[in-house]
């Protein structure tokens, strides 16, 4: 057996001090994950999201088959991210449609990405020490929990898991200039942008840290090297612009112009350094409110200062540029220039560009204090406290992500004219039978924002419901003006015709609606009813079967189908169709009274 050197022996002991203490670090920063996030498992489902992604997504929601791997490929529904779709089809095959298990997958990436991102920094700076405390804020840091709590915001952690993946094996890389290392380079990043395409910009840092601390001061190699990474990139650029606008997500100049984007990617740069220093107030949505001269002037301000001082400093103190590029580069998808959605700044945005801000200054102050074993002392304490205050912060941020309404009402709480938690809020209330606070929630949300769609076309529905056929034409038209292809707002407006006896006007919006969602199953059941009164039978009775296929306990397609089998005569097809409804809604209103009608003919 070979023996150490005395040469080597100190060298060795120090190699297994540092394991024992990432090892170490490791178990704390995982106990601490599990203490803020394990009260995740109760948690339901949100429906700010969760739907698409999971329980109302006809692909993801029947788990792991053969055409839902080919859908999440091919598809550009939302994103191009068929990664994170694989991994909720899988979860689904493992532990069907339940969310705490869900919400631990996302837990456990957290903690992976935590652990790596450790021993990634600690091998390419030889700092441990300072690796443990960035690596400890990214485990514990409030603004975090968004990414983590949130269901359909598995693609955040699963590419951030694969984004800290690639820092590990470029590491390895740059001491040895392998193929084989390289290979799992670009696998590790070709999977960090087939989870999230935010991971666009990550070359961008991986060249950052070519500079500092991996010192590869020959420009061309490093830049030649990531060709393919960036040719990656801009392909999934691509795929995501052309699938976001598919979606309607991306917002066009004349809503939000130019100049206010760039006013608010100011804001906003610096929005997320504050609450990385002070996070208070935090929320799933912050309205994209119009931008004041005076918190432009700041943050413009701001940014050139700190900009200045990390140029200034880029000899003795490289790791403060490299960390403020970091966070700058990292934003810069996610900034607002291309607007994606009405938000003004996101929490999850955050998620890995904070790491750069941290590196930049826990080195800059570990700098400042060495050599100083008192002041170290002292900076190890508060740094202890300020780690602990984070994580019960960011214990108290998780509990708002337990169901839809404390969520929402805790966003409406700490904002201010946060039309779309209203809005959301109140279709919770609708669901939970609180209609009163639902049409309440729903009219607070148009005075907050007039010109938003959703809260029109819900009120319509609520109204509707209520037997107020008026006042529902009223809200429904409205949504229609401001989006004349929201298929909601032509779907409840269809039927709004339906009861009123117009079965023409009915039978177009309801045609219109199905033509932009497919499987509302009310709508094809209206749909159903509506051609039977247009003498289209054999129609109708496709659009019942589709409404029964989509949604086997509504009991309206049922009906309407039996009904429409007795009038042509085939009474007993019809009574079937009544058996078939009293299978599973037992005691649905008349269907026995008309079956036994049925039976007696």
């Amino acid at each position: 057996m070979r023996q150490d050197s005395e040469a080597e022996r100190p060298f060795a002991d120090r190699r297994r001090l540092t394991i024992v203490f990432l090892a170490s670090v490791s178990l704390l920063l995982g106990f601490a994950t599990l203490a803020i996030y394990f009260q995740t498992y109760r948690h339901d489902f949100v429906s700010y999201d969760d739907g698409d992604y999971v329980y109302g997504n006809v692909w993801v929601s029947r788990g792991l088959r053969l055409r839902g791997v080919i859908w999440a490929i091919t598809a550009l529904y939302i994103n191009w991210h068929p990664l994170t779709w694989l991994s909720h089809m899988l979860d689904v095959e493992l532990f069907g449609l339940t969310p705490g298990p869900e919400h631990l997958v996302n837990v456990a990436f957290h903690m992976a990405s935590t652990i790596l991102l450790l021993v990634a920094l600690s091998r390419m700076t030889g700092k441990p020490g300072r690796s443990a405390l960035v690596s400890a804020v990214f485990a514990v840091h409030p603004l975090h929990v968004e990414s983590v709590a949130w269901i359909a915001e598995r693609k955040d952690v699963l590419s951030t898991f694969f984004e800290v993946l690639t820092l590990l094996f470029y590491a390895g890389y740059a001491r040895n200039r392998t193929m084989a290392r390289y290979v799992a380079v670009v696998v590790a990043f070709a999977c960090a942008l087939m989870s999230k395409p935010m991971a666009v910009t990550f070359p961008f840092v991986l060249l950052l840290l070519d500079y500092w601390p991996l010192g590869r001061t020959k420009v061309w190699p490093v830049i030649r090297e990531k060709i393919p990474l960036f040719a990656m990139s801009f392909a999934a650029g691509v795929l995501t612009m052309i699938a976001q606008r598919r979606s309607g997500a991306v917002i066009s100049l004349g809503r939000v112009p130019f100049g206010g984007r760039l006013a608010n990617a100011a804001i906003a740069s610096v929005w997320y350094a504050r609450k990385a220093i002070w996070p208070a107030k935090l929320a799933c949505f912050y309205p994209l409110q119009p931008a004041r001269l005076r918190d432009v002037v700041l943050s413009l301000m701001a940014l050139a200062i700190i900009t200045s001082a990390a140029r200034r400093w880029q000899t003795r103190r490289p790791y403060f540029l490299v960390g403020w590029l970091w966070y700058l580069g990292m934003l810069v998808p996610v900034i607002g220039i291309v607007q994606v959605g009405l938000q003004s700044v996101a929490d999850r945005y955050s998620y890995m560009p904070l790491t750069g801000l941290s590196i930049a200054f826990i080195w800059l102050i570990a700098d400042a204090l060495s050599g100083r074993f008192v002041l170290q002392g002292l900076g190890v304490f508060l740094a202890t406290v300020g780690l602990a205050v984070l994580a019960v912060a960011a214990w108290r941020q998780t509990s708002w992500w337990k169901d839809g309404e404390t969520l929402y009402r805790h966003a409406t709480a700490v904002t201010q004219k946060n039309y779309l938690m209203e809005s959301n809020l109140g279709a919770v209330l609708s669901i939970e039978g609180r209609h009163a606070e639902a049409i309440e929630q729903y009219r607070r949300a148009i005075a907050d924002r007039p010109d938003f769609e959703p809260p029109y076309a819900n009120l319509g529905g609520e109204l509707l419901d209520a037997g107020r056929v008026d006042e529902a034409s009223v809200a429904l038209k409205e949504a229609l003006r401001i989006n004349p292809e929201m298929e909601l707002a032509q779907s409840n407006l269809g039927s709004v015709y339906k009861r009123r006896g117009d079965y023409a006007k009915a039978r177009e919006l309801l045609v219109k609606a199905l033509g932009h969602k497919p499987d509302d199953a009310f709508a094809q059941s209206d749909l159903c009813f509506v051609m039977a009164k247009t003498e289209s039978d054999d129609e109708a009775i496709a659009h019942c079967r589709e409404a029964i296929r989509l949604r086997p306990r509504l009991g309206e397609a049922y009906v309407n189908l039996a009904r429409i089998l007795a009038d042509q005569g085939n009474k007993a097809a019809a009574a079937g169709e009544y058996e078939r409804l009293l299978a599973v809604l037992p005691s649905y209103p008349g269907a026995r009274a008309a079956l036994d009608d049925l039976k007696l003919r």
